[in-house]
């Protein structure tokens, strides 16, 4: 993404959101070579700020189809260069009045030019629909699945390539608390689906003697679907890999700043209850600290590269949030090895 366009008459940055841009990859060597970004999707185009999270997939009709959404943003920082100033504006500018959509990023000609799938996918009982992700199903149909508000992940199909989708549903198994969501298709046909199995908790705020939602993200979790997304069967439970992964564990590596690390431990944590976390937590106890494993990202190893021990890797990352403040810091990006 990039900041808020001069052409739509803002010369700032969004919170969160702006024109969805590519690179191209130049050199396939150590660490690759990447030439320079080039948007493919303005913000301008509907007045709403573009944003992606999941990678793109490449169909058997020879398309690329990425997923994006529409958000309105919070607020624009605006910088005057006369006095050198910078402001922040909330809401965005008063004509962003549209809802959050989803939808699709379509290429006929491998990157050359892109267009959004025509009609936006929305719906007010998911409360949004976001940080999409898509794979291809065995008749050639698309599969979906969608953040959202409501507690669980929602999904919708296209069976023309993307160009239209059907109305998006809740899949009640699969729980989730508004956190980002990870889907892959294997080699063998089943699908893979990463996120955080659990409904948003809440603490209790003893100033106001009431509860408030809380952003603590645990229970990330990988489960299989062997019926093309019909049902789900959970695998293992990433965050407590001693729980459910087969001998030997879950092997995992830590990557960062080192002296993060040594801060960011589960000693860190007293009052995390893996057994019950969707505890009530004081909000007056400043010390009482929680941990989010959160925003997954799956990745199949090639058939040369994999074996028992490891067949797929999982990057997400570890955070430490602050209950009273509900703010993070210390953040850390881990990678697993997952068995399959």
């Amino acid at each position: 993404h990039e900041p808020a366009s001069p052409e739509d008459g803002h010369d700032g940055r969004w919170v969160v959101g702006g024109d969805v841009r590519v690179s191209p990859l130049l050199d396939h060597g150590d660490g690759g070579d990447w030439g320079p970004p080039r948007s493919i999707h303005k913000q301008n185009e509907g007045k709403v700020p573009k944003i992606t999270a999941n990678g793109a997939i490449v169909h058997s009709s020879g398309s690329w189809i990425l997923p994006f959404w529409r958000q309105k943003p919070r607020h624009i920082f605006i910088h005057d260069p006369e006095t050198d100033q910078t402001t922040r504006r909330c809401n965005g500018p008063k004509r962003e009045k549209r809802r959050t959509s989803a939808a699709v990023l379509i290429s006929k000609d491998r990157g050359k030019t892109w267009r959004s799938s025509p009609k936006p996918i929305e719906s007010r009982t998911a409360g949004w629909l976001i940080e999409n992700t898509l794979v291809e199903l065995s008749d050639a149909s698309l599969l979906m699945l969608f953040r959202t508000k409501a507690g669980a992940v929602f999904s919708c199909k296209s069976v023309d390539g993307g160009e239209t989708w059907s109305t998006a549903a809740v899949i009640e198994e699969l729980v989730n608390t508004d956190s980002k969501i990870h889907l892959i298709k294997l080699r063998d046909g089943r699908l893979l689906l990463a996120f955080n199995d659990h409904p948003r908790p809440f603490v209790h705020d003893r100033a106001k003697n009431e509860l408030v939602a809380s952003r603590e993200r645990t229970r990330m979790v990988v489960s299989i679907s062997s019926d093309e997304g019909s049902t789900w069967k959970r695998l293992f439970r990433i965050d407590e890999p001693s729980e459910s992964a087969p001998s030997g564990g879950i092997l995992s590596g830590f990557f960062g700043n080192p002296e993060a690390s040594k801060r960011v431990v589960d000693d860190d944590f007293p009052n995390q209850d893996s057994e019950n976390p969707f505890q009530l937590r004081d909000m007056d106890e400043t010390s009482d600290l929680a941990v989010q494993y959160h925003y997954p990202w799956l990745l199949e190893l090639p058939q040369d590269q994999s074996g028992p021990e490891c067949s797929v890797l999982i990057a997400y990352t570890k955070s430490r949030l602050n209950v009273v403040s509900q703010k993070t810091n210390g953040h850390e990006i881990w990678v697993s090895c997952i068995p399959l």
